[in-house]
C-alpha cells in the first residue's frame, strides 16, 4: 500500500511528521491522512517525495520491477486515458488544418478581389486552390477523427515508462495484450510536439506521449535528448528565432504565390493596351522574381533539419511553391517572346491595307511560331488622331456594322470586335474591301480592322490563305 510506502521512507530518512510537513509546506495531519491510506498526495506532491528521499517516483509508489536500469539521464512515466489521446489528436493535426483554412480563406478573398477587379483570369485559379485547400482540410479532419480511434485501438497502453539516455530512449509500455518494449534511437524520432502537460513524439510508425509531471530527474534532459527541437520555456534567443524563422518561411512562399498573381494583374491594369489579352506574359519575369523566397525556405528547411529542428514542411513548402512559380514563369514565357511593340508596324499597316492611319501610338503585337502576325491592337496618341476620325463616316472603307462586311466570319478574337463603331475587311489578293469582296475569292487572304472611337484603339487581325503564304 502507498501508506505503508511514504512510512517506510520517512523512517528511513529520520524525519518526523512535523519536519516532513513543514518541507513539503502542508499541516501534518495531511501526512497522516497519506500514511492511514485515507487519502493520497498529488502527482506533485509524490514528485517532491521523490527528490526529498532521493530516490525514485516509481520506487515511492513501489514499482520497482520498472527500476532496474543504470546510466539513464532521466526518466518518466504516463497512465493512458482518453482525454491524453484527444489532446494528442488535436495538436498534431490542428496546425495543419490552420494552414489549409488559412489558405482557403485567403483565396477565397482573392477571388473575390478578382471579381471585383475584373481579373477574369485569376478568378478560377483562386477557386480552384480554395476548393483544393479546403477539401484538404476535410480529409485531415477526417484523418483526426480516424487517428484518435486507430491509436486507442492499435495501441491499448494503460501506462509507460521512458528511460532516456544519451542516444536512445527505451520504453516500456503495459497494454492490454502484454508488456512491449522499444528501443528508439534519436535518429528514429520523426516528429516533436508539446504543450503545457505532454511531450508527444511519433517513432517506428507509433505515437509516444511523455507526462512532463511525471518525470523523475531533470526534464532539462529530456528536452535536451531532442537537441530542443521542441519549443520549450528553457530554450535561449537563438532557439526562438530559429523557430520563428521556420514558421516565418513555411508562410512566405505561399505568400509569395499569390504577391506574385496578384502583382502581376496589377501590372497588367496599369498598361497602356489592357484589351491585349497576351500582355499578361510579358510580366512573366514576376514570377521570377518571388522565386528567391521558397529557394530561401528550401534553403533554410534544410540546414535547420541539419541542426536538428523540424524544417520539413519549411523545405516541402518551400519546394512546392518554386514548382509554382517557375511553372507559371515558363508558361508565361512561351508568349513573351512573340510579342512586340515596335511602332514600326503602323507604317506596316498602312501598307498592307493601303490605308492611312495616325502616325503614331501604343503599338501590341502577337506574332505566330512561324513569324506571321496573328493579331495586334493600336492605340492612336498622335496629334493627326482627330482629321482620321472624322473621317471615318465619310471613308467607304468603313461601315457601321460588322455584318455588313461580305462574307465576313467572325474571327477568333471578335470578341474584341464587339465593343467597336467601325470596322472594315481588306481582300489582299484582290485589293478590295468590305462588299467589294467577291464572294467566290473565300480562300484569299484578308485583313480585319476594328476601331473603336472611345479609346481611340485600332484592331488589327491577319487571316492568310489556305496555302499559308505570309504577307
Amino acid at each position: 500500500m502507498l501508506g505503508s510506502s511514504l512510512i517506510k521512507y520517512r523512517e528511513k530518512n529520520k524525519l518526523s511528521i512535523d519536519d516532513l510537513a513543514s518541507k513539503l509546506n502542508i499541516i501534518p495531519e495531511e501526512i497522516l491522512m497519506w500514511e492511514n491510506d485515507e487519502s493520497s498526495p498529488t502527482v506533485e506532491q509524490l514528485i517532491a517525495l521523490a527528490n526529498i528521499y532521493g530516490v525514485s517516483l516509481d520506487e515511492i509508489v513501489g514499482r520497482k520491477k520498472a527500476n532496474k536500469k543504470e546510466g539513464y539521464e532521466a526518466r518518466a512515466y504516463i497512465k493512458y486515458d482518453d482525454n491524453i489521446y484527444y489532446r494528442a489528436t488535436n495538436i498534431l493535426f490542428s496546425k495543419t488544418m490552420k494552414g489549409y483554412l488559412i489558405v482557403g480563406i485567403a483565396s477565397i478573398v482573392l477571388a473575390f478581389i478578382s471579381l471585383i477587379s475584373d481579373w477574369d483570369n485569376v478568378f478560377p485559379l483562386a477557386v480552384f486552390v480554395a476548393t483544393f485547400t479546403l477539401l484538404l482540410r476535410r480529409n485531415v479532419k477526417k484523418n483526426k477523427n480516424l487517428f484518435t480511434i486507430n491509436s486507442k485501438k492499435n495501441s491499448p497502453q494503460l501506462e509507460s515508462y521512458f528511460w532516456f539516455y544519451n542516444d536512445k530512449i527505451e520504453v516500456l509500455s503495459n497494454s492490454l495484450s502484454g508488456k512491449v518494449t522499444h528501443t528508439i534511437a534519436k535518429n528514429e524520432i520523426s516528429l516533436v510536439r508539446y504543450d503545457e502537460r505532454y511531450i508527444y513524439f511519433a517513432a517506428r510508425g507509433l505515437l509516444f506521449i511523455v507526462d512532463k509531471k511525471m518525470v523523475d530527474g531533470n526534464i532539462d534532459k529530456i528536452y535536451q535528448f531532442f537537441n530542443k527541437k521542441i519549443d520549450n520555456k528553457n530554450n535561449g534567443p537563438k532557439e526562438k528565432t530559429k523557430k520563428t524563422l521556420l514558421i516565418t518561411f513555411l508562410i512566405l512562399p505561399i505568400i509569395s504565390l499569390f504577391a506574385a498573381i496578384i502583382t502581376v494583374f496589377a501590372l497588367k491594369e496599369t498598361t497602356a493596351i489592357p484589351e491585349f489579352n497576351e500582355i499578361i506574359c510579358e510580366f512573366a519575369w514576376v514570377f521570377f522574381v518571388f522565386l528567391p523566397i521558397p529557394i530561401a525556405s528550401i534553403v533554410l528547411g534544410r540546414v535547420l533539419h541539419a541542426k536538428s529542428f523540424n524544417g520539413n514542411n519549411t523545405f516541402i513548402v518551400g519546394i512546392v511553391m518554386s514548382v509554382i512559380l517557375i511553372f507559371c514563369g515558363f508558361i508565361l514565357s512561351l508568349n513573351e517572346d512573340n510579342i512586340s511593340h515596335d511602332t514600326n508596324f503602323i507604317k506596316e499597316v498602312q501598307g498592307d491595307v493601303h490605308m492611312q492611319l495616325p502616325s503614331s501610338g501604343d503599338v501590341s503585337v502577337l506574332y505566330n511560331y512561324d513569324g506571321t502576325v496573328d493579331y495586334a491592337l493600336i492605340r492612336f496618341t498622335s496629334n493627326d488622331l482627330y482629321p482620321f476620325e472624322s473621317n471615318l463616316k465619310k471613308d467607304s472603307r468603313w461601315e457601321t456594322e460588322i455584318f455588313n462586311l461580305n462574307r465576313v466570319d467572325l474571327y477568333s478574337h471578335s470578341n474584341l470586335f464587339l465593343e467597336c463603331e467601325y470596322f472594315s475587311v481588306y481582300d489582299v489578293d484582290c485589293g478590295h474591301y468590305n462588299g467589294n469582296i467577291a464572294g467566290v475569292h473565300l480562300k484569299h487572304q484578308r485583313i480585319y480592322l476594328a476601331y473603336d472611337v472611345d479609346t481611340s484603339l485600332l484592331i488589327v487581325v491577319y487571316e492568310y490563305n489556305n496555302s499559308g503564304v505570309k504577307i
